[in-house]
């Protein structure tokens, strides 16, 4: 089991592989979403490994879960939590929808907005 491997480390070793966890995940996501595009045949993207990858960062995220509970919130722990969801935005901030098409939508309602309509 993880928990009794992270009770005896240092807070900003478990926070730190972490937050590189999470990160990674959101790297590989963002490498991924290209595949989702309205043009890919839905037999042609990568189901499979995209819930594999939310399953992961889930239960990374019920891990934070229980330690934010019992960690001492510190100005450097609070900086790096900003700080890695600062990089887990970026890094997803150039990926493309994935399973999502009412984005298109909203660009026409603002499309049509625009222009006094």
């Amino acid at each position: 089991m993880i928990t009794p491997w992270i009770r005896g480390k240092s807070p900003f070793l478990v926070w730190g592989i972490t937050g590189l966890f999470l990160l990674s995940i959101a790297i590989a996501l963002a490498t991924i979403s290209r595949q989702f595009q309205v043009e890919v045949a839905p037999l042609n993207q990568p189901i499979l490994p995209l819930v594999a990858l939310l399953g992961a960062a889930g239960v990374a995220y019920l891990l934070i879960a229980t330690r934010v509970s019992r960690s001492q919130a510190t100005n450097g722990l609070l900086l790096w939590i900003f700080f890695v969801g600062l990089l887990l935005r970026i890094a997803l901030s150039a990926s493309t929808p994935i399973l999502e098409v009412d984005f298109n939508r909203y660009m026409w309602d603002g499309a049509v907005t625009a222009n006094g309509l």
